[in-house]
């Protein structure tokens, strides 16, 4: 709503919620401020029977980064858990840990949740168990099912499992089971596009866990693109500095800096060619960054064939390829472009 100009901002949190705004108006909407308030877990319906049981519960956490089942013929005796507390590892065990069969399933938190547990159960106790993640991957079922099993699921739509609770018969087995889910955070997949230019060199990847672009170091000689050097910022707003590619002892390099987050690079130009006096060593020579506001200058020489970096939609953040003395190969890793 409104016109599409001007410097982008926005107004979130993670893992809270916007429950009322203030700001500063006359004629016209001057400033915009947001009140946030946490967002609370939801307590997921427990499955399986309390009685004459035991009640446990681990409460809510940023996440699970492991399950351990243990379990024997066709009863669920133990869940020992490896929760994600605000940087640290909380162990929870939870039943009886004496079984000899254990099932081991680890997730890859931050970047995996558990978003499923499917289970059966009978009249007294849990007897299978499967968990599922935001990936697609599904855990070996542990225990075994009954003549009189019946399935039960701990789920919610686009939620994280981040917690669970139940019961369990002392010195037995887990008669109940029960979870915590959390709204799980949406996060677009980077994608890596192959890398352009010539053969040669040895391969480098800086990586594409960033958020974008700040800036670019650029060194040139006499026969095209010495090295590259590129500074990202990462999710918690840290500036991190990636390695030099090619000569990074060459003292003359040029800058390329960004207005971030208000601009990012949407697209790469190059070209490459053999170096004079060598029929077989060839080099990317000129390099051109462009943006979401403008176009930088050509860097290197302008000759040799040319390639562009570029997917529509799409803005860089961050850079992998071949170098070794000089640039030989240069190719991206890219996002969706999101509103602020």
């Amino acid at each position: 709503m409104g016109s599409n100009t001007g410097k982008k901002f926005r107004l979130a949190a993670s893992g809270m919620k916007i429950v009322g705004f203030h700001g500063y108006a006359e004629k016209n909407l001057n400033s915009l401020g947001a009140y946030f308030t946490l967002l609370t877990p939801t307590k997921l319906e427990c499955h399986g029977t309390a009685n004459e049981s035991t009640f446990w519960d681990d409460g809510a956490f940023d996440g699970i980064r492991k399950v351990s089942v243990l379990w024997a013929s066709n009863r669920i005796s133990c869940l020992r858990i490896n929760y994600e507390n605000t940087g640290k590892v909380e162990k929870r065990d939870n039943g009886v840990n004496f079984n000899k069969k254990e099932d081991e399933f680890v997730v890859d938190f931050p970047n995996e949740f558990i978003t499923s547990v499917m289970g059966t159960m009978n009249s007294s106790q849990i007897t299978t168990l499967i968990f599922k993640t935001s990936k697609g991957r599904t855990s070996q079922m542990s225990g075994c099912h009954t003549s009189d099993s019946v399935e039960f699921v701990l789920e919610r739509k686009g939620c994280a499992i981040v917690g669970f609770y139940g019961w369990y018969k002392p010195g037995m087995y887990i008669t109940a089971l029960g979870a915590y889910s959390f709204p799980m955070p949406v996060t677009p997949t980077t994608e890596k596009l192959e890398a352009q230019g010539c053969a040669g060199g040895a391969p480098w990847d800086d990586g594409s866990n960033f958020e974008g672009v700040r800036k670019i170091y650029i060194g040139t000689g006499e026969f095209g693109i010495v090295s590259v050097k590129f500074l990202y910022e990462n999710d918690t707003h840290e500036i991190v500095v990636g390695d030099d590619h090619g000569n990074k002892n060459l003292l003359r390099h040029e800058e390329f800096g960004l207005d971030y987050p208000w601009e990012y690079l949407t697209s790469v130009e190059g070209s490459y060619d053999v170096v004079p006096g060598s029929e077989e060593f060839e080099v990317i020579i000129m390099l051109k960054f462009i943006t979401n506001k403008r176009t930088s200058t050509r860097y290197g020489l302008e000759d040799g064939p040319r390639f562009v970096l570029h997917k529509e939609g799409h803005k860089i953040v961050g850079f992998h390829g071949k170098s070794s003395t000089m640039l030989h190969k240069l190719g991206i890793h890219v996002l969706p472009i999101t509103d602020f």
